[in-house]
């Protein structure tokens, strides 16, 4: 039998994955998009739940914070059989933002838990600054190259 406090680390993993530089996304990283979305869509906090590939609250721009949610579900998988649990031993993985798009910045409070109903969470905060402070997304760079070379 396994001990389940060989999971204790598993949220922070999923937290800096999604934060960390591999998760790139047209123009932005995810903390760009985060503060890039609470800055169009006037929310300030969004939680995303990464088994079921939801967000909330519901927001239009969805895509770029979703598009990488296989790849924290493959992490998942992955720790869970090498500390010898079945993949069905996680039953929820939520990583909560707070955004703060006035210094550009979020923070996200990562958490897990299982079929037992033990909750693994951070004991702190992860805390990620936007690369971009004048993020634009790939769409809007193209639209302003295409018109700087064609004169209507």
């Amino acid at each position: 039998m396994s001990k389940t406090n060989s999971l204790n680390g598993l949220p922070n993993n999923l937290a800096k994955s999604f934060l960390g530089t591999l998760s790139y996304y047209k123009g932005g990283y995810m903390a760009d998009w985060l503060v890039y979305m609470s800055k169009k869509e006037g929310v300030t906090s969004i939680e995303l739940d990464v088994l079921n590939e939801t967000i909330s609250p519901e927001i239009d721009l969805k895509k770029p914070l979703l598009v990488h949610l296989n790849r924290l579900k493959n992490i998942i998988s992955t720790e869970l059989l090498n500390h010898g649990f079945d993949k069905s031993h996680i039953v929820k993985a939520t990583l909560r933002f707070e955004i703060f798009p006035a210094r550009n910045y979020v923070r996200c409070y990562p958490s897990i838990e299982d079929v037992n109903g033990k909750v693994y969470q951070i004991k702190k905060t992860i805390i990620e600054t936007a690369y971009e402070v004048d993020f634009k997304t790939q769409k809007n760079f193209f639209k302003k190259l295409i018109s700087f070379f064609y004169f209507d």
